[in-house]
């Protein structure tokens, strides 16, 4: 959540070294982020770089827009029902493809 994110960007930029990008475990993750990184005054991506991952709507209307791992959600949703419907009691795993989508949120490291 929000409070999660913010107190932990608080943590982590009180120390000497900051960062120069952060990866999110999610999207809704990296937008709290970007909303922390503007009420501090640091630039992305110019100081710092932000990535999320699932690819929601809502990254590509971020200020600035989000860059992000996009997943296959209906497919994943597909093959969720799937395998619960024909569970034979096996474990099975499988990988899909995701989509890294470039936009104004990340870009080089600051000299």
């Amino acid at each position: 959540d929000e409070k999660s994110v913010w107190a932990g960007l608080d943590h982590i930029f009180a120390g000497a070294e900051t960062p120069t990008a952060i990866l999110a475990m999610s999207d809704r993750m990296a937008l709290h982020a970007l909303d922390w990184l503007r009420q501090h005054d640091i630039a992305v991506p110019g100081d710092v770089s932000v990535v999320g991952f699932d690819g929601v709507p809502e990254g590509a209307i971020s200020k600035p827009p989000l860059t992000t791992i996009v997943q296959p959600i209906a497919e994943m949703g597909r093959l969720a029902v799937k395998a619960i419907l024909e569970n034979d009691g096996s474990f099975s795993r499988q990988s899909l493809p995701v989509q890294l989508v470039v936009r104004a949120s990340s870009g080089p490291s600051p000299a």
